[in-house]
């Protein structure tokens, strides 16, 4: 005869309080001491940006993802070329790209995990990277 699991029975721990779940509504989480996050003291302090830091952080994140996206592309016209036997975008092209898209990626990820000035510096340089690799790679 198999051990069967005996059914649960209802739960005895208390379920969200309503300014818990009141807090999520609203889009924010509370400390691991119990503070809602946003406050200080009861006291609103905002959100994690405004609008522009949003959208800075979305063009940069979408930027890095676009130098990625060109690498493969290159990568492809490469692989293409030799197979045809035509000139391709050669590995200094695709070294450079890559490299310059490896750092983006990397500046982006420590601006999404990061806040105030330290964010933007880490988006100014995904933004500086963009514009040396499409200079040196492209319009050079």
């Amino acid at each position: 005869m198999r051990n069967r699991r005996q059914p649960r029975g209802p739960r005895t721990e208390p379920l969200a309080l309503g300014a818990v779940a009141a807090a999520e509504r609203r889009g924010r989480s509370r400390t691991w001491d119990g503070a809602e996050r946003g406050t200080r003291d009861g006291v609103d302090t905002g959100s994690r940006g405004g609008a522009f830091r949003r959208a800075l952080r979305g063009c940069t994140g979408a930027i890095a993802g676009g130098l990625l996206v060109l690498v493969l592309a290159l990568v492809g016209a490469q692989l293409y070329a030799a197979q045809h036997a035509t000139p391709g975008p050669g590995a200094a092209m695709i070294g450079g790209n890559a490299a310059a898209a490896v750092l983006a990626v990397a500046c982006q990820w420590f601006a999404d995990r990061s806040r105030g000035s330290r964010a933007a510096a880490a988006q100014l340089a995904v933004l500086a990277i963009a514009a040396a690799a499409l200079w040196f790679s492209w319009w050079r």
